[in-house]
């Protein structure tokens, strides 16, 4: 007795089963979930990340203006302060995740 051929007849009914619409529109469902999920994934963390960005400036540019003295005549010298900060800041924050 050969074990050859239900081999053969396994390996047939998986080509039927992988040919087969039953199989394929599922297959297809799935690949285009799984992208659609990751695509908002990617967009949900980009804008939280960009809006947690901007909140730090702001944060910042407050900080500072509370410290803000007369004396200082030149305020655009404070906010390229501010704006430096909060450069570093976010550089030192991506460094501590990795990126």
């Amino acid at each position: 007795m050969s074990f050859a051929h239900p081999i053969r007849s396994q390996a047939r009914n998986l080509g039927r089963i992988l040919r087969s619409a039953s199989f394929r529109l599922p297959l297809i469902y799935a690949v285009l979930f799984v992208l659609s999920a990751g695509a908002l994934f990617v967009t949900v963390y980009w804008t939280a990340t960009a809006a947690m960005q901007t909140d730090m400036a702001a944060v910042l540019r407050t900080e500072i203006s509370q410290y803000y003295s007369p004396g200082w005549e030149d305020k655009a010298t404070a906010r390229e302060m501010v704006d430096e900060w909060s450069k570093r800041l976010v550089k030192a924050i991506d460094q501590a995740h990795g990126r």
